[in-house]
């Protein structure tokens, strides 16, 4: 969508939501359309439409932490943040191994205003993904905005490591 106006650039996310609500009439019962049919919603800010396909997406496949995930977001967006916390604590109870879980929670978390419960969020993330570097700049500002500037300097020397690191 680069180089596109405002008006264009809704005009083809409307375009998107029509394909997608006539893969869900084709595919009712498919998880992976519903929660594709709610991000459509949730791009053009129809949120209530866009939480129902996501809550059906889990309906139909309740292990479906992604979808999970999108409708914390969600819920975080429209300013449900109690029910987006918990739902970010179910998709780490889920899964508790999925990187993106943790991404998302510690920037939830970052957002609110609750930087020291990130750090140790995000910390879990670097050790998931010990070689993804936004994990670590993202700890290092937890870890700032929480007052941790000694934790701070020492994720920056693990991040300068990172970028000295030949790929």
């Amino acid at each position: 969508m680069r180089g596109k106006d405002e008006t264009e650039k809704q005009k083809l996310k409307l375009q998107q939501v029509k394909i997608v609500e006539k893969l869900v009439q084709l595919l009712p019962d498919n998880a992976e359309v519903q929660m594709k049919l709610g991000s459509q919603y949730a791009d053009i800010r129809e949120y209530e439409k866009a939480r129902h396909h996501t809550r059906q997406a889990i309906k139909l496949d309740k292990h479906f932490v992604i979808a999970v995930l999108n409708l914390a977001g969600m819920e975080f967006k429209i300013g449900n943040l109690e029910e987006a916390d918990r739902l970010y604590k179910h998709a780490k109870e889920m899964n508790p191994n999925l990187w993106d879980v943790y991404a998302q929670y510690g920037d939830f978390l970052v957002n609110t205003g609750r930087a020291r419960d990130a750090v140790h969020i995000y910390r879990k993330g670097t050790e998931l993904e010990p070689d993804t570097l936004p994990f670590w700049q993202q700890l290092r500002y937890a870890q700032q905005m929480s007052g941790d500037s000694e934790g701070a300097k020492e994720t920056g020397k693990v991040i300068d490591k990172m970028r000295k690191k030949p790929r």
